[in-house]
């Protein structure tokens, strides 16, 4: 079914662009998370082709350790298969292939081959919109935190001394 997806790895426009986009977004969010800072920029920032290994040995650390097997790289990577990034790229393959699969089968309202399934399946993928969301989230409770941490010492000024 993956073989079915419309588009090119280079068009972010199309469903195959857009989940290499998340593959890669997601692969150097794990790998900046595990690797020491000049591991990370040497094998994921140097080199795009070294980048591209790296990313897909992440990816197959991930699979393979999932069916009992340890693969090895060299330089030796701490392990990444548990990290929770893994759910963010598990949850736009399933919204990715399920819209696929809609695609796929008609209905009375949208019969087969009605919609061009290149934009309405690269459109409908939200992954770096809810990411934008959190970090804005995350902005904001960090304002808040900080907000009440400065006001509250000056309200309470017997309790900043602790």
């Amino acid at each position: 079914m993956i073989d079915e997806l419309p588009g090119s790895c280079n068009d972010r426009k199309t469903p195959l662009g857009e989940l290499n986009w998340i593959f890669t977004a997601v692969t150097d969010t794990i790998a900046w998370n595990v690797l020491e800072r000049e591991v990370f920029h040497q094998l994921f920032r140097q080199d795009l082709l070294l980048a591209s290994l790296f990313r897909n040995f992440l990816l197959a650390e991930r699979l393979f350790t999932s069916l009992g097997s340890s693969p090895v790289s060299c330089p030796r990577l701490p392990s990444t298969a548990q990290h929770p990034m893994w759910e963010a790229w598990d949850r736009a393959t399933d919204i990715c292939l399920s819209q696929l699969a809609l695609s796929r089968h008609p209905t009375p309202d949208r019969p087969l081959g009605s919609a061009d399934p290149v934009n309405s399946l690269a459109s409908s993928n939200s992954y770096f919109s809810e990411q934008l969301t959190a970090f804005e989230v995350r902005l904001v409770y960090t304002w808040y935190t900080w907000s009440f941490i400065l006001f509250s010492q000056h309200l309470f000024p017997i309790y900043s001394r602790f």
